[in-house]
C-alpha cells in the first residue's frame, strides 16, 4: 500500500507539460520539413517530365529516320531493277555481288542502326542475306509480310526476339515495287534488322544532368506483365528480359501503363522508392520512364532542418532526463517495499522449491529408465529431452535430437494431421493425442510407431511441455500389410482363373460346335462338292484353332512345372523370317493388311545357335496377335543386332494398348478389358507364354504402344554364332 501511495504522488502535471511542449516542437519541425520536401519534389518532377518528353521526341525522330531510310531505298529505281532481275536469274553471281555490296554499304558504312538484311520474294522465300548469321525470320515479322505486300507500306515491327537470333531487335520492312510494272506491284521485301543496343538504347540511357541514381528506360505491356525493353542501369538481371507483374500497383512501371504521368511515391524494379515522370511513345506500344531515387532528392534538404532536429532532440532529452530522475526516485521507494515483502516470503519459497525438486527427480528417473521410447518437447515442439529407448529406436544420439522437432523424423504424409491434432490438444478439444504413423530413422529406414502425446501445463494453465510415448509396431504393421497383400493377390488370382476358365470353355466350345455341326452336315444327302469342300475347310480351321488352344494350355503347364526344355541347334534367322512371312500370306487375302519383314544381317551372319522352335513360336504368337487386333494398315516384323543381342520386333497399326496395361498384358490369364475380351477371341495366355520362352532363351520382352496408333512388341535373344561354341542358360 505504501508503494502505491509513493507512485501516485509522481509529478504528473510536469509530465503532461513535457508531452505538450514536445508535441508542439515536433509538429513545428515536421511542418517545416514537409514544406522543404514538397518544394524539392515539385522541382524534381518538373525536370523529369521535361527529360521524358525529350526522350519521346528523340525516339519519334529516330523512328521517322528509319522510315525515311526505307522510303529512300524503295524509291531507288536502280537497286529495285537489280533486285527484280535477281529474282529472274538467281544464279547471276555478278548481280548477287552488286546487291550484297549495296546492302553492305547500307549496313556497314557510317550506319550502326542496321545489323543484317534479308531479301525475300512475295512468297516469303529468302533469296539473299547479309551477313550469314542472325538472318532467321521469326513468326512475329512473318505475320506482317502479307499486309506489307498487299498495301506496299513501309513498317517497323515492335521489339522482339526470334529463335536462333542472338539479340532482341526490330525489323524495318521495306516493300520493293517493280519500276517496270504498270501497277507498281510489290515483288519482294527487304528486311533490315535493327539492333536497338547500338543507337536507340544508347541515347535513351544518356542523362542531361549530374545524378547518381537517375535513369530512363523503355517498357511495354505483355499480357499481365510489364516488360523492360532495355535493361535498366541498376538491374542485376543481365542477359534476359526483366519482367514484373501488373498486380504490383505500387510499381512505377505499372502506373505508367495505367496512364499516370507523374508520381513521387512509387517503387521501382529494385523495390526502392523513386520520383518519376512517364510518357507514351507515339505510334509504338512503348512508354518512357524517367526516374530518380527519392532518397537522392531528399538528401539535398537544407542544413537548417538538421539543426532544428538537433534542437528538438536536445529538448526532448533534457525533459526526459528530468522526468526520469523523478521516476527513478519513485521506483527506488517501490522496490525497497517489495524487498521487505520478499524477505517474508523466502522461507515458504525454499520449502516449495525442495518439494518441487524431489518431484522432478522422481519424474526424471521414471523418464530415463522407461523401456518405452519417450520425449519431451517445448511449446514450439522443439525437443528438449529424450530417453535412451527413443534414441535406440531412431538411431540418433540425444545431442542430435535436442533442438529438432517431430517434423524432422516424421514421415511427410503425417505432418499436416499431427499439426492439426496438436493444436486441438493445446486448445483442450481432446485430452490426449493418439496415432499410429511412420517414422524415418537416421539411416533412412521407415518404422511404424504407436504414439501417445499428452500436454503438461503449469499452475497458470499455460503449456509447459509436451510428453510423447512411442511404441515400435513395425512388426505388427508388416504382418498386417503382408496379410492384406496375400488376400488381395489370392482374390485377384481367383478372379483371373475364373475368367480364364470361362474364356477357355468358350474358346473350346466354339470350334467343337463347328466341328460337330459341319460333320453332321456332311452326312446330309444332296450336298454339292463345293459345299462339302467348304465344310471340310471350316472343320480344318476349327481343328487348328482347337489345337492352338490345347498347345497354349500344354505350354503353360510345362512352364509352370519347369519341364520345358530348350533344344539348341543351328538355324538361319533370315530363313525363319521368310517362312513366317509366307506362312501368314494367306491371311492377307481376307484382310486389308500388308505384311513386311526385315532381315538386318546377311545370310552368312544369320546362322546362329538357339531353339528355333521356341523362337518361331514367339514370333507366330506376336504376329497372330497383330493380325487379330489390326483391321487395316500394315504389319512389320524383323530383327536388329544390338551389341551381343538380337532384338526382334513385331509392329502393327492396330487398336493399341493403353499405357497402364503395358506391364499387365504379360500376366497369365490377363486381357485388357471385358469389352476387348468379347470382341476378340483368345485365352489370354499367348503373351505370358512369349514372356516365359524369351526368358528361357536368355532374353527379355517388352512393348511400346499408343491407343489408336498401334503397338510394337520387342524381345531379345543372345547372338551366338556356331564357331563360338557357346551354350545358353
Amino acid at each position: 500500500m505504501n508503494s502505491k501511495k509513493q507512485i501516485a504522488t509522481a509529478p504528473w502535471p510536469l509530465v503532461i507539460l513535457f508531452f505538450i511542449l514536445s508535441a508542439g516542437e515536433i509538429f513545428t519541425g515536421y511542418l517545416y520539413y514537409r514544406s522543404q520536401e514538397n518544394n524539392l519534389l515539385d522541382d524534381s518532377i518538373g525536370e523529369l517530365s521535361a527529360i521524358a518528353k525529350i526522350k519521346v521526341r528523340q525516339i519519334s525522330q529516330w523512328r521517322n529516320e528509319r522510315i525515311a531510310d526505307g522510303a529512300a531505298f524503295s524509291q531507288n529505281s536502280t537497286i529495285l531493277r537489280q533486285f527484280s532481275q535477281f529474282l529472274k536469274d538467281e544464279n547471276n553471281m555478278i548481280l548477287r555481288t552488286d546487291l550484297i555490296n549495296n546492302i553492305k554499304a547500307l549496313i556497314d558504312i557510317d550506319n550502326y542502326d542496321y545489323r543484317s538484311a534479308v531479301f525475300m520474294d512475295r512468297d516469303h522465300r529468302v533469296k539473299l542475306v547479309y551477313p550469314d548469321q542472325d538472318t532467321i525470320i521469326g513468326e512475329y515479322p512473318a505475320s506482317q509480310l502479307e499486309y506489307i505486300i498487299r498495301t506496299g507500306d513501309i513498317s517497323i515491327t515492335d521489339l522482339h526476339l526470334t529463335d536462333k537470333v542472338s539479340f532482341r531487335h526490330l525489323d524495318l520492312l521495306v516493300p520493293l515495287r517493280n519500276p517496270e510494272s504498270p501497277d507498281k506491284s510489290v515483288f519482294g521485301i527487304l528486311i533490315l534488322r535493327i539492333d536497338p543496343e547500338r543507337t536507340l538504347f544508347s541515347f535513351i540511357r544518356l542523362w542531361p544532368l549530374t545524378s547518381k541514381t537517375s535513369e530512363a528506360y523503355l517498357i511495354r505491356r505483355e499480357g499481365d506483365e510489364v516488360a523492360y525493353l532495355n535493361t535498366p542501369g541498376y538491374s542485376e538481371n543481365t542477359g534476359t528480359i526483366l519482367k514484373r507483374s501488373m498486380t504490383e500497383e505500387d510499381l512505377v512501371d505499372v502506373m505508367a501503363l495505367q496512364g499516370i504521368t507523374e508520381t513521387t511515391s512509387a517503387l521501382d524494379y529494385r523495390g526502392i522508392r523513386v520520383i518519376a515522370a512517364m510518357d507514351k511513345v507515339p505510334h509504338l506500344p512503348w512508354y518512357i520512364v524517367a526516374k530518380v531515387d527519392h532518397e537522392e532528392i531528399l538528401s539535398s534538404l537544407p542544413i537548417q532542418i538538421r539543426q532544428v532536429q538537433i534542437i528538438i532532440i536536445l529538448f526532448l532529452v533534457t525533459t526526459a532526463l528530468l522526468l526520469g530522475a523523478l521516476w527513478w526516485t519513485n521506483r527506488v521507494r517501490f522496490y525497497r517495499s517489495m524487498y521487505e515483502a520478499e524477505l517474508e516470503h523466502i522461507a515458504l519459497k525454499k520449502f516449495s522449491e525442495q518439494i518441487l525438486k524431489e518431484s522432478e527427480e522422481k519424474f526424471r528417473k521414471i523418464f530415463e529408465d522407461s523401456p518405452f521410447p519417450m520425449l519431451m518437447a517445448d511449446k514450439d515442439f522443439g525437443i528438449i529431452k529424450v530417453n535412451s529407448a527413443f534414441c535406440k529406436m531412431l538411431g540418433y544420439t540425444e545431442d542430435e535430437l535436442v533442438g529438432l522437432t517431430y517434423r524432422n523424423f516424421t514421415h511427410p504424409d503425417y505432418i499436416n494431421n499431427d499439426e492439426i491434432q496438436l493444436m486441438r490438444l493445446v486448445s483442450d478439444e481432446i485430452p490426449i493425442y493418439h496415432t499410429e504413423k511412420r517414422y524415418i530413422k537416421r539411416d533412412g529406414n521407415i518404422i511404424w510407431g504407436s504414439t501417445t502425446v499428452s500436454i503438461i501445463r503449469n499452475n497458470k494453465d499455460e503449456v509447459q511441455f509436451f510428453l510423447a510415448m512411442v511404441e515400435d509396431i513395425t512388426a505388427r504393421k508388416t504382418a498386417e500389410a503382408e496379410l492384406i497383400a496375400a488376400k488381395e493377390k489370392a482374390e485377384e488370382s481367383d478372379k483371373l482363373k475364373t475368367a480364364f476358365l470361362h474364356n477357355v470353355s468358350h474358346e473350346i466350345r466354339t470350334p467343337m460346335n463347328a466341328i460337330l455341326g459341319f460333320s453332321a452336315l456332311m452326312s446330309e444327302p444332296g450336298i454339292t462338292d463345293s459345299d462339302r469342300n467348304q465344310y471340310i475347310d471350316i472343320i480344318f480351321q476349327s481343328g487348328n484353332q482347337l489345337l492352338t488352344i490345347i498347345n497354349d494350355i500344354v505350354d503353360l503347364a510345362g512352364i509352370e512345372s519347369g519341364q520345358v526344355k530348350i533344344n539348341i541347334r543351328e538355324i538361319n534367322i533370315n530363313t525363319v523370317l521368310k517362312e513366317l512371312c509366307d506362312q501368314f500370306t494367306y491371311k492377307l487375302k481376307s484382310q486389308h493388311i500388308t505384311l513386311h519383314y526385315k532381315a538386318s544381317l546377311p545370310n552368312d551372319d544369320a546362322e546362329i545357335l538357339t531353339d528355333g522352335t521356341r523362337l518361331i513360336q514367339i514370333l507366330s504368337n506376336l504376329i497372330n496377335n497383330a493380325f487379330k487386333f489390326t483391321k487395316t494398315g500394315r504389319i512389320d516384323f524383323g530383327y536388329n543386332l544390338k551389341d551381343d543381342l538380337l532384338e526382334f520386333f513385331v509392329k502393327d497399326t492396330g487398336i493399341g494398348i493403353p499405357a497402364e496395361y503395358h506391364s499387365l498384358v504379360f500376366e497369365r490369364f490377363y486381357q485388357v478389358d471385358s469389352a476387348v475380351s468379347r470382341q476378340y477371341t483368345g485365352t489370354g495366355l499367348g503373351l505370358s507364354i512369349c514372356k516365359a520362352f524369351a526368358g528361357l532363351l536368355g532374353g527379355n520382352i517388352w512393348l511400346t504402344s499408343r491407343p489408336g496408333v498401334g503397338s510394337t512388341f520387342y524381345f531379345t535373344i543372345p547372338y551366338v554364332k556356331k564357331e563360338k561354341d557357346l551354350s545358353l542358360k
